[in-house]
């Protein structure tokens, strides 16, 4: 009896140890099934695919366009602030620079949404490298905001700095500036010069001195048109320039533009200020640049010529 006792002790023990057995075994399969299971990382599965992070490459290489576009042109007028051109300049590259952090923001964002699929097989890998791509373009953009501002500002104050030098070449030297003819009174103002164009601008001044006579200025003439033709336009006349080796410097614009039969004119004591644009720069060995004015050109009723020396047009180099 004891023995029989003894061996249904022996086959429950083996019984419960089976199942504990079986229960770890159990666990212990159901915690490396977890491990090892992945989120699907299938193409169909991502919230932002290549497509969307190369259309994001492509917004990145376009929005310092409009701004490489100002900057390869700028230039600082004759009359325009310095400080003022300089605070829009630089109003201009933080809106680009602003872009340019959204993007950035954009690409990080979908970065953290794509947890632990980033990388991760075939399509994964190539999410990452447009990714990296889109990095990599914003900060190329960015070094190229910040260079072409510099050499926006750059620009900008070398032309401050020749019109100073302009302006107070011109205190001393006032009557080399100033002529009376014809019923007028014409002054160069100001003298610029741009090596973007490159161009010379000169800024005429024209006074009516007369006490009874309107003054019509001619300084466009049109061209084409002929025989029915609806091609044709205005081109400038009546001024010319030319440095002391007998260069001629081409006439591009006057502004404002008179045909010579419009219905208003100059009147007694009105002053009409000009813009003349010449399509270069003097060569700085030339030891002066002669602008003549044909009659009319501002109102005058006759010719004259300005004889002015090259250093009116560039300041001195500085000495080291």
């Amino acid at each position: 009896m004891k023995s029989v006792r003894t061996l249904v002790l022996l086959l429950v023990a083996l019984f419960v140890a089976g199942c504990a057995h079986d229960e770890q075994a159990y666990a212990e399969s159901y915690r490396a099934e977890a491990t090892t299971a992945k989120k699907d990382c299938s193409p169909h599965q991502w919230s932002h695919g290549l497509r969307a992070y190369t259309m994001l490459v492509v917004d990145a290489k376009l929005a310092d366009r409009d701004f490489m576009s100002f900057s390869g042109l700028a230039t600082l007028g004759p009359a325009e602030a310095l400080d003022k051109a300089e605070k829009e300049a630089r109003a201009r590259a933080d809106e680009v620079i602003r872009k340019l952090d959204a993007l950035d923001r954009k690409a990080d964002t979908w970065r953290a949404s794509d947890g632990e699929c980033f990388g991760e097989g075939d399509y994964g890998e190539q999410i990452a490298d447009k990714y990296l791509r889109v990095k990599e373009v914003i900060a190329e953009q960015r070094k190229e905001i910040e260079e072409g501002l510099e050499k926006v500002l750059t620009r900008y104050r070398a032309a401050e700095a020749e019109r100073i030098h302009f302006d107070r070449w011109r205190v001393k030297n006032r009557e080399l500036l100033v002529r009376h003819v014809g019923g007028m009174k014409l002054e160069i103002a100001k003298i610029a010069i741009s090596r973007l164009g490159p161009e010379t601008v000169l800024t005429v001044e024209a006074t009516n001195t007369t006490a009874s006579r309107i003054l019509k200025p001619r300084n466009q003439k049109v061209w084409g048109y002929q025989f029915g033709s609806n091609i044709g336009g205005l081109v400038p006349v009546g001024a010319s320039l030319t440095d002391s080796f007998g260069n001629n410097y081409k006439l591009t614009s006057i502004s404002p533009p008179f045909l010579g039969d419009e219905a208003k004119g100059i009147k007694p004591g009105q002053t009409v200020t000009f813009e003349v644009r010449f399509g270069d720069i003097p060569l700085k060995n030339a030891k002066s640049m002669r602008l003549v004015i044909e009659p009319a050109t501002f109102g005058q009723q006759a010719r004259t010529m300005f004889e002015i020396p090259s250093e009116a047009f560039y300041r001195p180099v500085a000495k080291r």
